[in-house]
């Protein structure tokens, strides 16, 4: 697990101090010909995540199956010891992956001991409050680190698109958009500048990330999956994982998020802040009605109420394709509904495999 943990983090560290800052400035990371380096870095992410599923979902022997999915935790949290973030959350991602997180066999089998060690990481996963809890660790850890490449791409969108002039008929300088892109940037490159001294790992885990890694794409990750478990009826698009929220956010990283606003326009604050305090936004943050999704949480909204689901319930609508989906934990509703594709049942519900735009299924009722 070490040996793993160091080569990831050793090769991650390569790309990720080649990245010139000036491909994360002037949205040039929106341009994957303005940013080929750090396209590398996102690449890498996927494949890595992929990987994961791949080992896992290939490996027909439980007990085998069983010893590797603890193996990725242990590789996790040597990777979070190490302050390496990004590569951290590709391990997650790939085991939070649909393929993977449906294989409620093999995740049984786990100790308490590593289950405890699980949640514990997926605690950095989670999306809540802008993600606090990733925030509040990266602020807290020591040079050297690698951070979660995909969050920084978010605020550099955020704050790229906050007017840089207050008032352009006299040309004020909007100074706290600037020193809030400044702290950004010279966080990155004093996290770039400070380098890993880890030992080399052996030659045979050296030579297992030297050649190409072997890859599935997800629906042939979901098929093999489903010959180890073949009991659900859930497809590979009904999950939405934080990997694809990371590609998401590298093909259309013009996208705002909608959980917070960076109050820039006060002289005396660039801090995050929720947007409940503060005026909407208009144009592309302005939010896309749709008839048709309407009426689809309408009929998702009868269905829960039909079986008296409430607000403590396991459930939640997802919009990432306009689609709403009520994930439970709650095993008996799911088999009188397993024929609806609305519904999908999970060994647990895990909020932070949940696409941004997720909201509690009752808060979603149309007016």
């Amino acid at each position: 697990s070490y040996g793993i943990a160091s080569v990831l983090t050793i090769q991650d560290n390569e790309i990720f101090k080649g990245i010139p800052i000036e491909e994360y400035i002037h949205t040039n990371f929106q341009h994957p010909a303005k940013s080929p380096q750090l396209q590398k870095l996102i690449t890498r992410f996927n494949t890595i995540a992929k990987w994961v599923a791949t080992e896992i979902v290939t490996t027909a022997n439980n007990k085998e199956r069983l010893s590797l999915l603890k193996k990725f935790i242990d590789v996790a949290n040597i990777l979070q010891s190490f302050n390496n973030y990004n590569s951290m959350i590709q391990i997650l991602c790939g085991l939070e992956s649909c393929s993977v997180s449906r294989l409620k066999n093999t995740w049984r089998g786990l100790s308490l001991d590593d289950e405890k060690k699980y949640e514990e990481l997926k605690i950095l996963l989670s999306l809540e409050n802008n993600s606090s809890a990733y925030r509040r660790a990266i602020s807290q850890a020591d040079l050297p680190l690698i951070p979660y490449n995909a969050l920084i791409l978010k605020d550099l969108t955020f704050l790229e698109e906050i007017p840089t002039f207050i008032d352009e008929a006299s040309n004020i300088i909007n100074i706290n958009k600037l020193k809030a892109i400044g702290q950004i940037l010279l966080a990155l490159l004093k996290a770039q500048q400070s380098p890993y001294c880890l030992p080399m790992p052996s030659k045979q885990i050296q030579a297992l990330f030297r050649e190409p890694i072997y890859i599935m794409e997800e629906a042939k990750l979901f098929a093999e999956s489903k010959k180890i478990e073949p009991s659900h009826s859930e497809t590979p698009t009904n999950l939405t994982t934080r990997q694809t929220i990371f590609s998401a956010l590298a093909e259309k990283i013009s996208k705002k998020s909608e959980d917070t606003k960076i109050d820039i326009t006060s002289p005396r604050s660039s801090t995050i802040t929720n947007p409940s305090t503060q005026s909407a936004p208009t144009g592309r943050w302005k939010k896309k009605s749709n008839s048709n999704t309407t009426n689809q949480q309408a009929k998702t909204i009868e269905l829960a109420k039909a079986n008296k689901l409430n607000k403590s319930d396991d459930l939640k609508i997802l919009n990432s394709d306009g689609i709403p989906i009520i994930i439970t934990s709650d095993e008996e509703f799911y088999k009188n509904n397993n024929n609806n594709h609305n519904v999908i049942y999970r060994r647990s519900l895990n909020t932070s495999t949940l696409a941004p735009n997720s909201v509690n299924l009752f808060d979603a009722a149309p007016k």
